[in-house]
């Protein structure tokens, strides 16, 4: 080989590495809850990693053999793993095993529930007895069925509950393990948000994964972000205010009230991550405190 070619050759060496090192980041899977925004987050790593995602959302509990195998095959593959998973014990120690991180999405309850109700009136697949072809559920009107899925009182099946109060202690897991993005912030200014709270989001995301991203891709990422992930127009961050009337307003505040007051969600305005962060913070110190304390019995002296 002539010298002449050695240029082209570094040049070409070189552009694999600089790629390589772009997309490096410490391994990670995805877990939502469903109807939280599942595609925008994903679309989002797949456009940050460059890697595709393998969809397991409904794939039962597994054992610490078969998540290694499903990761280790992913890893080669070049792809990372979404799921719907409960925050069981068992699987939160697998994990943490293989040393892997997990990044959490929250979405205002309030949107899932409309958003939930608009997939059941499309999906075939049920939501425990609620489904497009499942009576009494399918009968009811829009406001009645909004109604079910946030109280239950017609199936004894709270759907909203299902989805939001059962996945919420993976927010309680230290920081360094479990990094919570906000549907509201990371969908933009086309989705509800803002283009400086999008930005936020997947900067701290490329914090907690240890990425170093430049300025530009971040912006490749991020260009029709929402429009490329959602058509429909129910994915809205906000899009509850346009259908909860007092009924439900009233009804999520007595089922949800504290749960939401505890992630800051309010009329007006998304959480405030820096309140939400300080407050998870807290709750994290107390039961470390707890679980630490170990009552000692003196006997007395006679």
């Amino acid at each position: 080989m002539t010298f002449r070619f050695w240029p082209i050759i570094f040049v070409f060496c070189l552009s694999l590495s600089l790629a390589e090192a772009a997309v490096k980041h410490d391994p990670f899977v995805v877990v939502t809850p469903p109807q939280s925004g599942t595609r925008l987050l994903t679309n989002t790593m797949e456009k940050l990693t460059g890697k595709r995602c393998q969809n397991l959302s409904y794939v039962k509990v597994m054992n610490f053999e078969e998540w290694q195998t499903r990761l280790r095959k992913a890893e080669k593959s070049k792809s990372f793993i979404h799921i719907h998973a409960y925050p069981r014990k068992e699987q939160i120690a697998i994990l943490r095993k293989l040393g892997y991180k997990v990044l959490f999405l929250m979405r205002d309850p309030r949107d899932q529930a409309v958003s939930l109700l608009f997939y059941l009136d499309q999906s075939i697949r049920p939501l425990g007895p609620l489904s497009m072809e499942s009576e009494p559920y399918q009968s009811l009107s829009f406001d009645d069925k909004l109604h079910e899925i946030i109280t239950g009182d017609r199936t004894g099946f709270c759907a909203l509950k299902e989805i939001f109060i059962k996945y919420l202690p993976w927010m309680h897991q230290e920081h360094h393990f479990v990094h919570v993005t906000h549907f509201e912030h990371l969908v933009g200014k086309d989705g509800g948000g803002t283009r400086d709270q999008q930005m936020a989001s997947i900067r701290g995301i490329m914090k907690f994964l240890h990425m170093k991203i430049s300025g530009q891709q971040i912006a490749e990422c991020t260009q029709d972000l929402f429009t490329y992930c959602y058509e429909q127009p129910f994915h809205q961050a906000g899009l509850w205010r346009q259908y909860f009337k007092f009924t439900q307003k009233y009804v999520m505040q007595q089922q949800f009230g504290k749960e939401m007051e505890k992630l800051h969600y309010t009329y007006d305005s998304p959480p405030d991550p820096a309140a939400q962060k300080k407050r998870l913070a807290a709750e994290r110190l107390k039961k470390k405190k707890k679980e630490s304390e170990i009552i000692v019995q003196v006997p007395k002296v006679k």
